[in-house]
């Protein structure tokens, strides 16, 4: 038996479960594979998720070959937290927290997102400053708050405090929408094209 400090490689956002893992057999630390120490690969899919590598037309590319990580299944918090570019795709659900500070790339929701899609952690007022986020389904409340760039599309409902303190960009909502749309708003463009329950 072999003891000591053996791990599993674990691949994804640390603020929600891992989408990939790679048990401690498959791994080559000692080169005894002669790998030099290094991860050729990052994992096997975790029972939750459905992962795949595709080139950029979206089509899966040859084992070996680089590509991007697309990921079907539902995602936890912090989806896309201070990205700067690329592309991630889900094509289920996501909780809270989606594009927390994105300064660029683009994120697309095939489902229903959670609170505070594209905004500022709590006490600061930062918000989205570039970048597209966009939702199929419907969302929570808070979205785009202390927004300062960039584009939010949903295509669903939106709850209440959408824009509050917003900044700058722009938030199109193809659904309706609750209560405090656009409070202490100064900058940027909220389009609804369904029903405000309060202004």
């Amino acid at each position: 038996a072999k003891l000591g400090n053996i791990c599993d490689q674990v691949y994804g956002l640390t603020e929600f479960a891992p989408t990939t893992i790679m048990p401690a057999e498959d791994l080559d630390l000692d080169n005894s594979q002669g790998k030099k120490g290094r991860l050729l690969s990052c994992g096997k899919e975790t029972a939750s998720w459905e992962v795949r590598i595709v080139d950029e037309n979206g089509k899966d590319v040859a084992p070996g070959q680089t590509g991007e990580i697309i990921i079907k299944g539902d995602a936890g918090v912090h989806l896309g937290n201070e990205m700067r570019g690329g592309r991630i795709k889900v094509n289920g659900n996501v909780d809270s927290y989606v594009g927390t500070l994105i300064r660029g790339g683009r994120i697309i929701i095939e489902g229903n997102a959670g609170n505070f899609v594209g905004c500022c952690h709590r006490g600061d007022w930062r918000g989205m400053r570039d970048g597209e986020i966009i939702i199929k389904g419907n969302v929570g409340s808070n979205i785009g708050e202390c927004m300062r760039g960039g584009l939010i599309k949903i295509e669903g409902d939106a709850d209440q405090f959408v824009g509050i303190r917003m900044n700058g960009g722009t938030i199109i909502i193809n659904g309706n929408t609750g209560g405090r749309l656009g409070a202490e708003m100064k900058s940027g463009m909220i389009i609804v094209n369904g029903i405000v329950e309060e202004m």
